[in-house]
């Protein structure tokens, strides 16, 4: 499918003038005041003791120090020190490169003693990202004595879902993580058994992507296998229902509240419908080429139609089947006996139509080819021109992509988007079998 951009939308905190200090009742006022809560900057002594705590959560997690990161926690017996062991050992199974913690003390939110601040988590995962990708999250710290401050919350609904944030599976429950090469693989700890099958597959599929590129690939990527759709659900402006999806690639910005922020890694999450097996090896392996194809051409397939990027992994994905085994979608012949008078749009790639549009796209992929026309060419030229253009925020998205494609594709080839669509169709019809198109 698509790759699709996480996006998280920055956070905004009014200042309000309430008393930063606890005033305890005087006697006979009645019942106790709600704890004070205020929002604003925070008091010189609580900030250097969060980002004293910050950093020491930090160091305990780069150095694998499990004592040391629950020194940091305000109860070591509860659930939520359960969770927090969790995550520790979570990431001590991820090849984490980087990983730094701070926070914004003008965004504070005290609550009672508490404080809720917003964090940045810098993680790199090294072989995987090529920078560090910050995410971030809200922490409620307490006093725990002796000067110090002690995490005793990373979860606050109302705040993730107002700032669409986007949970990690390494957040949300015990993973387990296998890697071979370039590739790495989180999975659900409950799908523990079917990793080394996947890794195969992942495995198989980078090397067969690889050498239909143009240029080298390093076959660096992470992918997620979910036990649920959560991951995919959180994803924004899916196709469709994320439980009928198999897999998306999606690239990971530096850092999601940045505007123009360079992208940091390409990653793929896959379906749990995929991962128990509800496909077929063939279906499977063959999808897993089209994902790692986007993840592979990476920034490079930015800015162009989606016709072009998507038509280049539907063909990167067959190449390894016979003939036979190239299938083809029913709704991609139809609208190919019927002509298909020009290519799918960008902006209606993915809608009810989209099994057509795959079809058609792939299939004038193969109908460049047949002229001799390198595909991959067009494409670094219709990239080239969305770079040059970077400045140019007066047309739609996808409007842009569309036309700067058709305006590669006539200096390339001669042709118009509907001369390659009608070229693609009869090439489609005539590879299954059916009644033949005149061509124009």
């Amino acid at each position: 499918m698509r790759r699709w951009v996480v996006a998280l939308a920055c956070l905004a905190l009014a200042l309000i003038g309430c008393s930063l200090r606890d005033r305890p009742p005087e006697p006979g006022s009645g019942p106790a005041p709600s704890p004070p809560t205020s929002r604003g900057v925070a008091p010189a002594p609580v900030k250097t003791q969060i980002k004293t705590a910050l950093k020491q959560r930090a160091a305990a997690i780069r150095r694998g120090s499990g004592p040391r990161f629950e020194r940091g926690l305000a109860d070591a017996d509860g659930a939520f020190a359960d969770q927090q062991r969790e995550y520790f050992d979570n990431l001590q199974q991820l090849p984490v490169q980087r990983y730094g913690l701070t926070f914004n003390a003008r965004n504070v939110l005290r609550v009672g003693r508490s404080y809720w601040v917003v964090v940045a988590v810098r993680m790199q995962l090294g072989g995987v990202d090529e920078a560090p990708v910050v995410y971030r999250d809200r922490y409620r710290f307490t006093p725990g004595g002796a000067g110090r401050f002690k995490l005793d919350s990373v979860t606050d609904q109302a705040w993730e879902q107002r700032n669409h944030v986007v949970e990690q599976p390494w957040d949300a429950g015990p993973i387990v993580v296998a890697s071979r090469g370039g590739v790495v693989l989180v999975a659900d700890a409950a799908d523990a058994r079917r990793a080394p099958v996947l890794l195969n597959a992942l495995s198989g599929a980078v090397s067969d992507v690889a050498v239909q590129l143009p240029s080298v690939w390093d076959g660096r990527v992470l992918v997620f296998a979910p036990g649920d759709t959560t991951l995919l659900e959180s994803l924004p402006d899916l196709p469709g229902d994320p439980a009928r999806l198999d897999a998306v690639a999606y690239p990971v910005p530096a850092d999601d509240t940045a505007a123009h922020s360079p992208r940091a890694a390409t990653r793929v999450v896959l379906s749990p419908e995929l991962i128990e097996g509800g496909t077929t090896a063939l279906s499977r392996d063959r999808l897993l080429r089209h994902e790692l194809t986007h993840v592979a051409l990476g920034g490079r397939a930015e800015g162009v139609a989606a016709w072009l990027s998507e038509g280049l992994a539907e063909w990167v994905s067959v190449q390894p089947l016979p003939t036979a085994k190239r299938t083809v979608s029913s709704a991609a012949i139809q609208v190919a006996r019927s002509g298909a008078a020009t290519l799918p749009t960008t902006a209606a790639f993915d809608d009810a139509r989209a099994a057509a549009h795959y079809g058609l796209a792939w299939w004038a992929i193969e109908a460049l080819r047949a002229d001799g026309v390198d595909p991959w060419q067009l494409l670094a030229q219709a990239h080239a021109t969305y770079e040059a253009e970077r400045g140019d925020a007066g047309r739609d998205p996808s409007q842009a992509a569309d036309i700067r494609t058709a305006d590669a594709l006539r200096s390339v080839t001669g042709l118009r988007p509907g001369q390659l669509a009608r070229r693609a169709a009869v090439a489609l019809v005539t590879a299954y079998g059916r009644e033949a198109i005149a061509r124009e």
